[in-house]
C-alpha cells in the first residue's frame, strides 16, 4: 500500500503545479496603442506565473470593447507589459 500512497501524492503534487503554472489573471493597462498611435485602455488575460500578457479580453479602441479586430500587438509590445498605466 506505501507505493501507492506514494505514487498519489506524487501525482497531486503533479496536478497542482500544473495548475499554478497555467493560472491566468484579468489585467488592464493604459498605454498608446502601437498600430494606431491612440490612448487606450485594454484589459488581458495574463500568467501569474511570470507576468506575461497572454490575449487581450477588451480594448477601447473597439465598439464593442470585446471585438477585437487587430493583430493584438499590444501583447507584443514589453512597454505595455511593463508599465501598467502608462502612456
Amino acid at each position: 500500500m506505501g507505493p501507492f500512497i506514494v505514487i498519489g501524492v506524487l501525482g497531486i503534487t503533479a496536478l497542482l503545479v500544473l495548475a499554478i503554472l497555467g493560472a491566468t489573471r484579468s489585467a488592464s493597462r493604459s498605454f498608446r496603442c502601437p498600430i494606431t498611435g491612440s490612448k487606450v485602455t485594454a484589459h488581458f488575460q495574463q500568467a501569474i506565473v511570470g507576468g506575461r500578457l497572454l490575449d487581450v479580453e477588451s480594448c477601447s479602441a473597439f465598439q464593442p470593447m470585446t471585438a477585437i479586430t487587430c493583430g493584438k500587438a499590444c501583447l507584443n509590445t514589453d512597454h505595455v507589459s511593463r508599465n501598467s498605466g502608462s502612456y
